[in-house]
């Protein structure tokens, strides 16, 4: 009956995050609380936030679901009154400020001092650090330390999970393996609580990870990030506090090892530099393996592929309870990196990207030199304007184009049925770098109609050939808006154009 409830718990939250999740996508895009790229992002266009809640709400529904259900997992579930306090006061706490940090932005004060009541409130709940066994020392009572040790250990792992979210599908997919191994190590132990918790944690990450897969639909946000973060935290202290052993220590830090060791090393790097220790930065090990020239999903599948390894390592160290084991096989994964390393692995992902750049290349030189002038023809023939844009956007893909947006100066009380502004994304891109973005004015000798926007991957033996190719499809859709729509143009549009030689501010003295 357990192994059924495990299960039904797990596809009962994947189900409802699958569900939740679109519906969570499209609110944030209609109250428009997106994540808008900068310098130190990594994706090229805004992407809604608040993931999230969709997380958090799948999560609890299986253990709401056996609570009220009472059979005999619910029935033991209903027992445990601290941890079920834990679970959902502090939970929903963190999930608060995170949804907030979504919406509104918090500063890291505000987040701190929300999270340490929190983990104070969980300490007072019986889920603490207060005593070690440690092989050849005996058991080491924390006694005044248990205290601060639980807060930072609750703050550290929240924030940890937080500031490795800097890719699609990478906090989740590392919140997936450690939940993984707990769960495995809670199978061990026969724990039903760890078993009951993870299975449900598990479904509703993975339910989320569809949409949150390079290219990323939705981001968990800071509401996700924390929320799993905190779930880990509480999960990992209800396990250490029934066994107070090293090895029972180890299993949560080495599952959370990716997270904790980017973590320390980003706080130990602004230390040194004498930057504020919360300062954002492209320091972390997800923008390290990007600038060495990995792709997004070479990044993640490669980041995937360490927190494999530290599951691993966790659970041979659970299993045979011996250091040594699990010692042995960490020294030698070490190895088996650092001979990847010697072997020019950097090299390999260089090349490989040089080739997608002589690729592109090509391509714009030949295909889309001929297939952007066919296209503009094409455009200036359309009958509408929702021809001119088909050919726009197909052009954009010959151009390897990443996102292209036409805003219009459009009257409100126009003649003509015109959007104000046209958007598209393209799905993928070949080449992955910093984006950048040229705005061209859609003008003719008397109007204004609009501005259209490319934004594109870097390419610099490229960019000049594709940016003239962009000027050469702005004019062809100058030129459809002005066969058009030119004779009502009046009507129709906003802004005309002055005279050449005339100034505006003095043309009536």
């Amino acid at each position: 009956m357990l192994a059924r409830t495990h299960i039904a718990a797990f596809a009962i939250s994947l189900l409802i995050a699958a569900i939740l999740t679109p519906i969570v996508r499209n609110l944030a895009y209609r109250f428009n609380l997106l994540d808008v790229p900068d310098a130190r992002k990594i994706h090229q266009r805004p992407i809604p936030r608040l993931g999230g809640i969709a997380i958090a709400l799948a999560f609890l529904a299986p253990l709401v679901g056996l609570l009220i259900h009472l059979n005999r997992p619910g029935l033991f579930l209903a027992t445990q009154h601290h941890f079920l306090a834990a679970l959902f006061i502090g939970g929903a706490a963190i999930l608060a400020l995170g949804v907030y940090d979504d919406i509104c932005g918090a500063n890291h004060k505000v987040k701190f001092a929300v999270q340490i009541c929190v983990a104070v409130f969980v300490y007072y709940l019986g889920l603490r650090f207060e005593s070690m066994l440690l092989p050849g020392l005996g058991r080491i009572e924390f006694g005044m330390l248990a205290l601060p040790i639980t807060v930072i250990w609750v703050v550290a792992i929240v924030n940890a999970l937080n500031l490795i979210d800097g890719l699609d599908g990478l906090a989740s997919g590392v919140s997936f393996f450690a939940v993984s191994t707990l769960f495995i190590c809670g199978l061990m132990d026969g724990d039903v609580l760890v078993c009951l918790v993870t299975a449900s944690l598990a479904g509703a990450i993975v339910g989320f990870l569809f949409y949150n897969f390079n290219p990323a639909r939705i981001f968990m946000g800071d509401s996700g990030s924390m929320f799993v973060g905190y779930v880990l935290a509480t999960m990992s202290l209800a396990t250490v506090s029934k066994s107070n052993t090293i090895v029972a220590l180890a299993v949560p830090v080495l599952a959370l090892g990716l997270p904790i060791i980017d973590t320390t090393l980003a706080l130990t790097r602004r230390a040194y530099t004498k930057r504020p220790l919360f300062s954002a930065d492209r320091g972390h090990v997800h923008h390290r393996l990007i600038d060495l020239g990995m792709t997004h999903r070479q990044a993640v599948f490669f980041l995937y592929g360490v927190c494999a390894f530290l599951a691993v390592t966790a659970l041979v160290v659970r299993a045979t309870r011996d250091f040594v084991a699990g010692g042995t096989l960490f020294i030698a994964g070490t190895l088996i990196y650092a001979m990847i390393h010697l072997l020019r692995f950097r090299d390999v992902l260089v090349e490989r990207q040089s080739q997608s750049v002589n690729v592109l290349e090509q391509r714009i030189f030949h295909e889309a030199r001929d297939g952007v002038r066919t296209l503009v023809r094409g455009m200036r023939k359309a009958p509408n304007l929702n021809g001119a844009w088909q050919s726009l956007k197909e052009a954009s893909v010959l151009l390897g184009v990443t996102r292209v947006e036409l805003e219009l100066h459009v009257r409100p009380n126009a003649s003509e049925a015109l959007k104000q502004r046209l958007r598209y994304l393209a799905p993928q891109t070949e080449i992955e770098s910093r984006g950048q973005t040229l705005t061209i004015e859609v003008m003719d000798d008397t109007f204004i109609y609009g501005e259209l926007k490319f934004v594109y991957p870097r390419v610099p033996s490229v960019d000049d050939q594709r940016r003239a190719l962009m000027y050469v499809l702005a004019e062809g859709l100058c030129e459809h808006l002005e066969a058009s729509y030119g004779e009502h143009a009046d009507e129709n549009f906003v802004v005309r154009r002055h005279k050449t030689g005339t100034d505006p501010d003095t043309s009536k003295s």
